[in-house]
């Protein structure tokens, strides 16, 4: 067997739980992980066919994948999800992460997280193929490459376990070794290695994304991309937050870093409580139910910590089906410089199913008046959010090619 041994080191606690609602690791999990965000930089023009191409990499009830994975060398201290969360109640909330991290208060189950530092690797192992065997050593590679890719774009953009969408379980790749394969090594660590220094993140960030997206070839002004979250579309943007006068033209040296994750998170935390609180003053499901849609479901009523029902109709004259599931299309994350700094960026994805321009009804389960999704209901929420916290924009999807 040849193996590609992936090592990974948390920048945020991790939240994976297994049997009995142990602490652990899971690789059946990150491979879902993978799937999913190999799906963001992946297009057809038919889903079916998407599915067919995801299937073959990642394998399926009919045929399983060319890579295995295994989690391996473990080494992580577990710490308490009530320390991780014992800035709520102080005065000074620059380490308070509890509204994002808000669920983990409700489950009695899970009393401990894998503590931010902590390293493990994943093991990437697949069937040694020798050269007169080129046809099967080509898929065996092309297929180890998606697989990376995947685990790439999760490093930058995602991240795993619980509270993903809200930075946990952050992580960057630290190392890569690859065993019976040396022709690969070099290669494979310099694209998935990312440590940047605070001079050259936003650039480095560029490249990484960029390098996966060059090959795709595809329009983002394809309508067709709004059926599902993806990197590829027009919305796709990363924001982060600067220091001193956002107006200078020199503001990318002025990315804010942070000496803890905690800090860095913080800053997310405060600014999305105030603006969910401001404009969600009707806790009640009435008229603003659609407009708390917009940054994902379930939602639960506040009394008794019980999910509401939904359901979608996406166009005139169209059948409603179920939607209780909704992945917010915002992904607050951490990202670890070189110089062990901590840079908070806000994530958008393009594909949202409740877009702009869509007609779009949400109905509560067994209730005969749907509920419009209005003008400030819709995407144009998370505008309003990011204009009013200042946000700015280090990379985005609209720009020209070769355009900094």
């Amino acid at each position: 067997m040849e193996k590609v041994i992936v090592t990974c080191q948390l920048v945020t606690p991790l939240f994976m739980y297994g049997a009995n609602n142990n602490l652990e690791i899971r690789a059946s999990s990150i491979k879902g992980l993978l799937r999913y965000w190999w799906r963001t930089f992946n297009y057809a023009d038919d889903h079916r066919e998407l599915k067919k191409r995801e299937d073959e990499i990642f394998g399926s009830t009919e045929k399983r994948s060319l890579i295995n994975i295994r989690i391996r060398n473990k080494k992580i201290d577990p710490v308490s999800i009530n320390e991780i969360l014992s800035n709520e109640k102080k005065e000074d909330k620059n380490e308070d992460v509890s509204y994002l991290f808000y669920s983990l208060k409700l489950d009695k189950n899970n009393k401990e997280a894998f503590k931010a530092g902590g390293k493990f690797d994943i093991e990437f192992s697949y069937k040694g193929v020798y050269s007169d065997e080129i046809e099967e050593k080509n898929q065996t590679i092309t297929t180890l490459n998606e697989y990376l890719k995947s685990l790439n774009v999760l490093q930058l953009l995602g991240g795993m376990g619980s509270r993903s969408r809200r930075g946990g379980g952050n992580f960057r790749i630290t190392e890569v070794n690859v065993e019976g394969n040396d022709s690969l090594n070099e290669r494979i660590e310099q694209n998935l290695v990312f440590k940047p220094t605070l001079n050259n993140y936003k650039n480095e960030l560029k490249k990484s994304i960029e390098l996966i997206l060059i090959e795709k070839n595809i329009n983002p002004k394809n309508t067709q991309l709004n059926s599902y979250p993806n990197i590829i579309g027009n919305e796709f943007t990363i924001y982060t937050v600067f220091d001193g006068n956002t107006n200078d033209k020199d503001k990318e040296k002025k990315i804010r870093t942070f000496d803890t994750w905690k800090k860095a998170l913080a800053r997310f935390n405060d600014n999305y409580c105030s603006f969910r609180k401001e404009n969600y003053k009707d806790y009640n499901f009435g008229k603003k139910s659609t407009t708390k849609a917009i940054f994902g479901l379930p939602l639960t009523n506040d009394k008794s910590s019980k999910p509401f029902n939904f359901q979608i109709q996406k166009g005139e004259n169209k059948k409603k089906f179920d939607i209780n599931r909704l992945p917010s299309s915002l992904i607050f994350k951490i990202h670890k410089t070189s110089e062990d700094k901590y840079i908070p960026i806000m994530v958008r994805l393009s594909g949202n199913i409740l877009n702009r321009d869509d007609y779009c009804r949400l109905y509560l389960k067994n209730k005969d008046e749907p509920e419009k999704l209005k003008d400030d209901a819709n995407e144009s929420l998370i505008d309003k959010f990011i204009e009013e916290n200042n946000y700015i924009e280090i990379y985005n999807n609209r720009k020209k090619k070769g355009e900094v």
